[in-house]
């Protein structure tokens, strides 16, 4: 009986994973001594928790999770692979309603941010650019988990005041009209 690998994916396109697969001649063994289970995650934090566990065989770990995992929890992390590069022509943008009175980062004083997972990396970034603007993340600044494909939606309805986008849900975002960096 072949081994079942349970494989982390996240946002697609940066977690190209699911689509190597898709390259049968890379994967020969595939299904004769290993099988792939896809398993939907939300952000390092979570991967990290699940190979903790031994409940993934395999994840996508920001450069931060990564670190605390060996650092911190003395995870016998290993890294295979370079996944996941950020630019240079796009990195994660924040956004804010197009007509939002918020200009910079001292203004999001008593506001709200959303971001994908507590823990990943478009989290540390903006909790470690918050600190670096005298603003205390989760005391001046309210930060709420949601799914990359709500974010647009929570800016423009008001529910946050600002959100992280990667490129397939900036883009479109932008296209809108409704959002602005």
């Amino acid at each position: 009986e072949p081994v079942t690998l349970k494989v982390n994916y996240s946002a697609v396109p940066p977690h190209l994973i699911t689509a190597l697969f898709l390259k049968k001649d890379l994967f020969k063994h595939e299904g004769k001594s290993y099988k792939i289970k896809f398993v939907f995650t939300r952000g390092s934090a979570i991967v990290m928790q699940t190979l903790a566990a031994n409940e993934m065989d395999l994840g996508v770990l920001s450069s931060i999770a990564f670190v605390h995992g060996i650092q911190n929890a003395h995870l016998p992390f290993r890294a295979i692979a370079d996944l996941v590069q950020d630019g240079p022509q796009f990195t994660a943008v924040y956004g804010v309603k197009k007509d939002s009175p918020i200009k910079t980062v001292e203004e999001l004083k008593g506001h709200s941010i959303a971001v994908n997972a507590f823990g990943g990396a478009l989290d540390m970034a903006a909790r470690l650019m918050l600190k670096k603007h005298g603003l205390v993340p989760g005391k001046d600044v309210t930060l709420v988990e949601a799914k990359f494909p709500a974010m647009h939606a929570m800016v423009t309805s008001g529910k946050v005041d600002a959100a992280s986008f990667i490129a397939p849900f900036w883009y479109p975002a932008k296209k809108a009209g409704d959002i602005r960096p």
